[in-house]
């Protein structure tokens, strides 16, 4: 409209509107929608077929607003597009119904209804979760609790129980502001270690570990002979008491036990060794990105 009706448009507009400002009231024409029916998924007949934008209390959605630190006068403009505000539907291109009261939700179509609808669902989680502790670690200091798009929310936690605690937190949270958890919509989606290393390319643990061992041995092996490391690698130790059930495993047993795995024995593996180029080349086919062979 404005690239159409040009500056003669805008003056219009900008009059109008600096009248809303000092007024603190919308016209009333700005107050009625008429309702245009489209088709979607459900029985059309049943008028439990409800959308989000439908389900919000207004007065709930002033205070949200409010806590925001929105100032006053302009939730106040805002207020007055809701008082007295009244639809009809259209039933056919000649045919309305009567003008009904809205005494809730949030106005549809109307291009602030999306901002108010994201900040009152902010609202819902901050409340909901705030302190609780119960999502995924990204490091130290932060946690990711979920990821949100318009009224599809995905909850992130890392067991079942946590899970659900969120979920009900939300779900009482959301139904003191007329929203609630559309169940049928709802699934449970469960990622695996083991994708999660296939998807960031990370090898296992247990892969990753065994090389690093490895590695240590390599270099163990080209120490001097007064380096300590290498003393104890050598060292027998004589005497001592043993103590009842299985013997603990010596690192260099679970080393004898790596190079068994990849077809070594000790005495040929400290030969290779000795040589950095020939070892690291050795080493190479361990977890190297993209192997999930042992998942």
């Amino acid at each position: 409209m404005l690239k159409a009706g040009g500056n003669i448009t805008a003056k219009r507009l900008q009059k109008l509107l600096n009248h809303i400002w000092k007024q603190n009231k919308s016209p009333k024409q700005f107050k009625r929608g008429i309702i245009v029916k489209l088709p979607k998924k459900g029985n059309l007949r049943d008028p439990n077929n409800w959308r989000a934008f439908d389900s919000v209390h207004q007065e709930p959605l002033w205070e949200i607003l409010k806590s925001y630190g929105i100032p006053t006068k302009i939730i106040e403009i805002i207020k007055s597009l809701y008082e007295d505000a009244e639809s009809c539907v259209k039933v056919n291109e000649e045919e309305n119904t009567a003008w009904f009261k809205i005494k809730t939700k949030v106005r549809q179509r109307c291009i602030l209804s999306p901002l108010l609808f994201i900040i009152t669902i902010d609202w819902i989680l901050q409340k909901a979760l705030k302190d609780q502790k119960l999502g995924i670690k990204l490091n130290y200091k932060q946690e990711i609790e979920d990821l949100d798009f318009a009224d599809d929310i995905v909850l992130i936690a890392d067991n079942t129980r946590k899970m659900q605690e969120k979920t009900d937190r939300i779900d009482t949270r959301s139904k003191s502001i007329g929203l609630k958890i559309n169940a049928k919509k709802t699934n449970i989606m469960v990622v695996s270690n083991a994708e999660i290393r296939e998807r960031v390319k990370l090898p296992a643990v247990v892969q990753t570990m065994k090389k690093q061992r490895l590695r240590w041995f390599g270099h163990l092996i080209r120490m001097d002979r007064d380096r300590l490391a290498k003393q104890i690698l050598q060292w027998e130790p004589q005497g001592g008491e043993t103590r009842m059930g299985r013997p603990p495993t010596s690192w260099r047993e679970t080393i004898t036990r790596d190079l068994k795995e990849m077809g070594l024995i000790y005495d040929e593996a400290i030969q290779l060794a000795r040589n950095k180029n020939e070892w690291d080349a050795f080493l190479l086919p361990i977890a190297p990105n993209g192997d999930w062979s042992n998942r």
